[in-house]
């Protein structure tokens, strides 16, 4: 499903699924034994976490791939290798079937709550949704979830797109 996925996160997207869970457990795997579960859940909802992870998949020789609470010391692809089956099985307990079934919508979800649906029950008939939601955090559709609660429900999102013609100087005005 990996090797076939164009990269985008459409609500159909299985590669996406599996890529951000996949992303979620190798983070996890790599810093959880240093930073303990309050200050990973703290450190995965700054938005510098996804360059240190662009980083730190690149280094093979960093000492974060070392869970220092095992007298072993593992390796990068050792972590990558238990992060990839434990995302695998997460998905499968929630989204059943066939890697081939799995679903970035399904995952991946927005609400649009109205004031009064903060209070329940209110929010059955004045909130909208969860919908299925394409898009992610670190991609040019940015709807950010909360990486470390793991739960990819949309916090934010784009206020504004703009379209600039930067080919036609004297159109600028």
């Amino acid at each position: 499903v990996l090797k076939k996925w164009d990269g985008s996160h459409s609500v159909d997207s299985a590669g996406a699924a599996i890529f951000q869970f996949f992303a979620y457990h190798l983070m996890r795997g790599a810093l959880l034994d240093e930073l303990g579960e309050e200050r990973f859940l703290q450190y995965c909802d700054i938005s510098e976490h996804w360059n240190f992870f662009k980083h730190l998949v690149r280094s093979p020789g960093s000492t974060y791939w070392d869970d220092i609470a095992t007298p072993k010391k593992e390796t990068r692809d050792e972590v990558a290798v238990k992060a990839f089956g434990d995302a695998v099985a997460e998905l499968g307990d929630r989204l059943g079937g066939s890697p081939e079934s799995w679903r970035w919508g399904c995952i991946h979800r927005i609400e649009y709550a109205h004031p009064l649906g903060k209070v329940k029950p209110l929010n059955l008939a004045f909130n909208i949704g969860p919908l299925p939601c394409p898009g992610e955090a670190h991609i040019v559709n940015r709807l950010k979830s909360n990486f470390g609660k793991h739960n990819y429900v949309v916090t934010s999102a784009p206020s504004t797109r703009w379209m600039v013609d930067f080919g036609s100087g004297e159109k600028l005005s």
